[in-house]
């Protein structure tokens, strides 16, 4: 079957804090929401609704386990060739994902020029990997992605400091250095999230509006 339009899926991945959301929001305003959407991976964290509260709290977030990963590439494939998906919505205070009948206003993404897929495990599989047309590997420096991700976790997930730094020591950084490190090898290119690089921004936006047609 082909493709009704030429669709670029562009694959960001990299450490949890290393700035992978703040590329991919920075894409998406360039483009704007005519051209592109975006796809979080942390969407597809797996059903937990056979698990209390408390054994969801000690899943292992950080492991390939965690998400339902061939739920994304199904998905993927479907919006290559010009169908709409209905993508899960991850609850992070819950650790699961919300009742689908609440999600069909909110979570449908329709085919556009540009679906940027973004989270820490982008590149594990390898057919998710290889489906992607041009694949970023955020590289920034380790104390800094864990000062982001303290902040982001107490303000926006409501936990605490403690718990933060115990999620970061016992899987965060074990499961970033043997699943998530290895991959930036598969990378198109490296974007060093300790800086704002608006010339490399630029340089991606033109690529996609050049590949999809709409600009050259």
């Amino acid at each position: 079957m082909k493709e009704t339009q030429p669709i670029f899926l562009l694959g960001i991945a990299g450490c949890s804090g290393s700035g992978k959301t703040y590329l991919s929001k920075q894409l998406l305003s360039k483009l704007g929401p005519k051209i592109a959407q975006e796809i979080s991976v942390d969407s597809y964290y797996n059903c937990q609704d056979h698990l209390e509260f408390k054994e969801r709290c000690k899943t292992n977030y950080d492991h390939p386990a965690s998400l339902e990963l061939s739920l994304l590439l199904e998905n993927l494939k479907k919006l290559k060739i010009g169908e709409a998906v209905e993508i899960p919505v991850y609850d992070f205070a819950v650790h699961n994902r919300t009742n689908s009948t609440q999600l069909i206003n909110s979570s449908i993404i329709s085919p556009s020029k540009c679906i940027i897929v973004e989270g820490i495990l982008t590149f594990h599989l390898s057919e998710l990997k290889d489906i992607f047309h041009y694949k970023i590997f955020v590289d920034t420096p380790i104390e800094l992605c864990l000062e982001r991700r303290l902040a982001r976790d107490i303000v926006e997930r409501g936990r605490t400091e403690e718990s933060v730094y115990s999620q970061w020591k016992d899987t965060v950084l074990p499961m970033y250095n043997e699943y998530c490190a290895p991959t930036s090898k598969f990378a198109d290119e490296i974007y060093k999230g300790d800086i704002v690089d608006d010339i490399f921004i630029n340089r991606i936006t033109d690529k996609i509006l050049t590949t999809t047609n709409i600009r050259g």
